[in-house]
């Protein structure tokens, strides 16, 4: 056994330190998975709300004046809607063509309007729910409710053309 000059047995030292840190570390890289995925998912719930009302603000017709808004001049709340899920991620697994009005609202598609709002929300489950209250202080909610989501929304409004 080695001992340093003032008499200690180091021999234990870098298991103990390993002890202390690790768990530290691993929640660490826990954080940035979790944050990481729920990053992600806003990103592309952002994109798919612009592409789609980007989609629904397009005329059906070129010969038709602009500034006319009729119900059959643009886009049809179907294409919009298949816009929409078109860049969906593949972490949505519960987003589909059946249940997209659970999470998407449209409006001034198919109507004569000048604007088209498209608001989608989307749940995300915390996969390490130790974060949770961590999220929840940060962002300054206080209900208890929803044990481990997220509730991430997007908003995208076009002129029509």
């Amino acid at each position: 056994m080695k001992r340093s000059r003032f008499g200690s047995c180091k021999k234990g030292q870098g298991m103990v330190e390993l002890a202390f840190v690790f768990p530290i570390f691993i929640l660490i890289l826990m954080a940035i998975f979790d944050f990481g995925r729920a990053f992600h998912l806003y990103s592309t719930l952002s994109h798919q709300t612009y592409s789609a009302a980007r989609v629904a603000a397009m005329r059906q017709n070129p010969f038709v004046g602009a500034g006319t808004f009729g119900v059959n001049t643009h886009t049809s709340l179907t294409e919009v809607q298949s816009a929409f899920l078109m860049f969906k991620s593949p972490l949505m697994t519960d987003v589909s063509s059946a249940t997209i009005s659970d999470f998407v609202s449209f409006s001034g598609v198919g109507e004569a309007t000048d604007t088209v709002r498209i608001t989608a929300s989307y749940p995300v489950e915390m996969y390490f729910p130790l974060f949770y209250p961590l999220w929840q202080w940060s962002s300054g909610r206080t209900d208890t409710a929803s044990a481990a989501n997220i509730i991430l929304v997007a908003y995208a409004e076009e002129q029509k053309e």
